[in-house]
This record gives C-alpha cells, structure tokens and sequence, in this order.
C-alpha cells in the first residue's frame, strides 16, 4: 500500500475509462470500464479517461471538498468557507482488472461507501484508530471535516 503523498503502486490497464449519467448524483450509475469502444448507454453520459496514478493517502484515494459562494462575477467576487471535507475510499486503490468494477476502490462518495459494512467496521477493538472509523462508521461516515 500506499504511504502519504504516494501515488498508485499498481499499472493501469490499457484503456481505462469513467463513465458517469450526467443527471445523477450520490455515485449512481458510476462505473469504471477498460474498453469504452463497448460502452452502451441511453442517457447523457459524461465519459474521460481515469486518472493512471492519482494521489493517495495511505494507500486510499480520496477528494476534498470546499465551498464557494460567487456574489458576483463582473468583477469577480467570491467567497470561500473555511469550512470542508475531505471522503475517502474503504479499500486500498488498484486498477488490478479484478477490481475495475469494486466502487469502494474507485469512488469517495459517502453514499457509495456507507455500504461497506464489512471494511468500515473491521479492525482490533483495542486499536484507537479501528474504534474512532468503527465510530464514525455508525454515524455514517467516510469523510472528515477540516
């Protein structure tokens, strides 16, 4: 795995895509494929090439999130938070063919996360870190405040 500031460890397939239906949210109908040439959809989909070796933490991709509130834009005036977040992913990144279709390596969006009962609520009962995810898991959490 990954240490902080590292990128993917593992090659990328050739040909690796993200497909997303333009009119969705919460990681609905978000799919990684490895051939776009047999992609198939009846909505609008908006299609780009995956990043091959995107920044990790720890070996987990993850985004950040801030907020912006533009007042006006001739002159540019905008606003940003201090407030955000940061999501992350439950499983380690690959672009191993046997995980091109896992969400929880490819996707941050909580919702999408929040499913993956199994890696949020394992690790020892005694280790601080295993007890503050298992925390946060029961509250519906894979992203932190910053």
């Amino acid at each position: 795995a990954g240490c902080y500031g590292e990128g993917s460890q593992s090659r990328r397939p050739s040909n690796l895509w993200i497909m997303k239906p333009a009119g969705s949210s919460r990681g609905r109908g978000i799919e990684v494929v490895n051939d776009v040439g047999g992609v198939q959809y009846g909505e609008l989909t908006i299609i780009q090439q995956y990043i091959s070796n995107p920044f990790l933490l720890g070996g987990y991709k993850w985004d950040m999130r801030t907020y912006v509130t533009v007042t006006s834009f001739n002159p540019l005036e905008a606003f940003i938070y201090k407030d955000g977040f940061a999501r992350f992913t439950t499983v380690p990144f690959s672009t191993n063919q046997e995980d091109i279709s896992n969400k929880f390596v490819h996707l941050t969006n909580s919702s999408v996360q929040r499913h993956n009962e199994e890696a949020m609520m394992a690790g020892d009962d005694c280790d601080p870190e295993a007890l503050a995810r298992q925390r946060d898991a029961a509250v519906g959490g894979t992203k932190i405040s910053f």
